[in-house]
C-alpha cells in the first residue's frame, strides 16, 4: 500500500513506516500530524485518485526532528567584466516517519516492514589486482595463439 501526498509544496510517494524529509514545518519533535492532500491511494482492492484530492483521505505522521540539508552554492561569472558572485544556501526540512494511511471505504492493511531502517547488503570482496607475471591463463593461451597464426614476412 502506498500514497501519493501533497506537502510543503512537493509530491511524495510514501508508504507505512517510511522515513521521509518535508519542507520545514513549525511542529516539534514527537507530535502527531495529518498529511491532508491525499492525491491518490493505491492498495491490493485497487487504485484511488483524487480529483484533485481524494475526499477524507489522511495519511498521518510522526515528527522525528528537524534539520537542514547540505550547502547548495550558487556562482555567477561574467567573462571578462571581472564579475563573480558566489551565494550559499541550506533548506531546513522536518523528518518525519509515515504511522498509517487511511480512506474511507479502505480496509487496513498490516504491513510486515520492520520499524527500524533496513540494513544495507555489504559490497562485494575486492579482489586483488594482478601483477604481470600472474596474467589468467586464457589470456596467455590467447596471445600465444595469435603469435602462431601471424606470418613472419607477411
Amino acid at each position: 500500500m502506498y500514497a501519493i501526498v501533497k506537502a510543503g509544496g512537493i509530491q511524495l510517494k510514501v508508504s507505512p513506516f517510511d522515513v521521509i524529509r518535508i519542507p520545514k514545518m513549525a511542529n516539534p519533535e514527537g507530535e502527531e500530524l495529518k498529511l491532508g492532500e491525499v492525491l491518490l491511494i493505491r492498495s491490493q482492492e485497487g487504485a484511488m485518485v483524487g480529483r484533485p484530492v481524494v475526499e477524507g483521505a489522511e495519511v498521518s505522521a510522526k515528527v522525528l526532528g528537524h534539520g537542514r540539508y547540505r550547502k547548495v552554492r550558487g556562482f555567477k561569472f561574467k567573462k571578462r567584466k571581472k564579475y563573480r558572485r558566489t551565494w550559499g544556501a541550506r533548506e531546513a526540512y522536518t523528518e518525519v516517519v509515515i504511522t498509517g494511511i487511511s480512506a474511507p471505504g479502505l480496509k487496513p492493511e498490516v504491513e510486515e516492514k520492520a520499524k527500524a531502517k533496513p540494513k544495507g547488503k555489504k559490497p562485494p570482496a575486492r579482489k586483488a589486482p594482478l601483477k604481470k607475471d600472474e596474467a589468467p591463463k586464457e589470456k596467455a593461451e590467447l596471445k600465444k595463439k595469435k603469435k602462431e597464426t601471424k606470418k613472419p614476412g607477411a
